[in-house]
């Protein structure tokens, strides 16, 4: 899960994306797909859990500072910081606090 700033939970997986020579256009979608040569593994094994789990879209700036972009989480919502006890839960960056939309579980 990720706490603040800069910082996840030890052994958290990560994957990198490199956008194409050309760029990303704006609006167009980008898949996941670990057979693509766009993603990389970053750190740590990168596997979703459906118990819980969250996704985090973010740029890395060239001070090495994170800028979030997008974010979703599943099984139990996000937590405080000082909660980010397992890999099953994430703190809301704060980046992306004014745009937190929570949706009722079905």
């Amino acid at each position: 899960g990720y706490v603040s700033g800069n910082s996840f939970r030890n052994d958290e997986g990560t994957v990198l994306y490199t956008a194409p020579a050309g760029g990303v256009l704006p609006g167009e979608i980008i898949l996941f797909d670990m057979e693509s040569q766009a993603w990389q593994p970053a750190e740590g094994s990168f596997a979703l859990s459906p118990e819980g789990d969250s996704v985090l879209i973010y740029e890395l700036c060239a001070d090495s500072s994170l800028s979030f972009i997008h974010g979703v989480t599943w099984a139990g919502g996000w937590v405080d910081p000082a909660n980010v006890t397992s890999a099953a839960v994430s703190a809301l960056p704060s980046d992306l606090i004014s745009m937190n939309v929570e949706l009722p579980s079905l």
